[in-house]
C-alpha cells in the first residue's frame, strides 16, 4: 500500500469524538472517545464484554454472548486470539489480555470485517477496534435499525493517531432502536491493517446463552462484567 500522509481531513476526523445524526424523532451520537460516551445521559448501566475469560483459538463466528450474534461478512472465521501475538506482531488492547480478530493471526486473510446482531434493539453500544500496524484505518462503521435504515455511519472511522493501539467507536440513540452494527475494513492491499476487536460496552446479558458455553465447553464467569457508567480516563 502506498503510504498514507496526514492531511487535514484526517486531523479533523481523529479529533472529532461525535456526530450528531437525526433519524426520524430520534437522535443518533456516533462516538470516538469512551469516557464521553459513557458520560453521555442516554447511557444508563453499561457492562463490557471482553474475551479474556475464553480459549485461545475459539471460533465465534455466529456464536451468541451478552444478547449479540457475532458474524463474520468477511473471509475469515472470528478468533480469539493472545493479544501478546496479535495479527502481524503484539497488539496493545485495553484489556491487555485476548481479542476477537477475523482470521486469527492469519495475517493473509486481510477482510476485518465484523457484524454484530442485537437480540432485542438496545439504545447505545460501543468497542475498541485494535490496529496492528501504525496506518490510517480504512474501516468504515454502520449502525441499523431493525429495517436496515442507517441510524449512523462513517466511512472512514478514527485512527488511533497512526499507532498500534485502539480506538473506540460507540453510538447512542434516544430510543432503544440500534439492530445490528456493522464494520467493514475495505483496504485489502497486503501492507494494510489488520484489525481486531475488544472491550463491547452495552445493555448486554450478564449471563452468557448455554448454548455459547457449550459450544466453548469453558466457563465464561467474569468475561461480562457489569458496571454502572464506569467514568475511567479513557480515550
Amino acid at each position: 500500500m502506498q503510504s498514507f500522509k496526514r492531511n487535514p481531513f484526517f486531523t479533523v476526523s481523529a479529533v472529532m469524538f461525535l456526530i450528531l445524526v437525526q433519524s426520524g424523532h430520534a437522535q443518533f451520537t456516533l462516538y470516538y472517545n469512551q469516557s464521553s460516551f459513557l458520560g453521555d445521559g442516554r447511557v444508563a448501566d453499561s457492562s463490557a464484554l471482553t474475551f479474556d475469560g475464553i480459549g485461545i483459538g475459539a471460533d465465534l463466528t455466529g456464536s451468541r454472548l451478552g444478547g449479540m450474534t457475532l458474524n463474520a461478512p468477511g473471509s475469515g472465521p472470528l478468533l480469539v486470539i493472545d493479544a501478546s501475538v496479535g495479527m502481524r506482531g503484539p497488539v496493545t488492547p485495553r484489556s491487555a489480555g485476548t481479542v476477537l480478530s477475523p482470521g486469527g493471526s492469519n495475517a493473509s486473510l486481510q477482510d476485518d470485517d465484523l457484524e454484530i446482531l442485537f437480540s432485542s434493539p438496545v439504545s447505545y453500544f460501543g468497542l475498541d477496534v485494535v490496529f496492528d500496524v501504525p496506518d490510517a484505518s480504512f474501516t468504515s462503521v454502520t449502525f441499523l435499525d431493525s429495517g436496515g435504515n442507517v441510524l449512523g455511519r462513517n466511512s472512514f472511522i478514527p485512527d488511533p493517531a497512526f499507532a498500534r493501539d485502539y480506538q473506540f467507536v460507540g453510538g447512542v440513540s434516544d430510543t432503544a432502536n440500534i439492530a445490528s452494527v456493522v464494520f467493514d475494513e475495505f483496504d485489502g492491499s497486503p501492507g494494510d491493517d489488520n484489525i481486531a476487536y475488544d472491550n463491547f460496552l452495552g445493555p448486554m446479558e450478564v449471563v452468557p446463552e448455554p448454548g455459547t458455553l457449550a459450544l466453548l465447553g469453558i466457563g465464561l464467569a467474569g468475561v461480562i462484567v457489569a458496571g454502572r457508567n464506569r467514568k475511567r480516563q479513557t480515550r
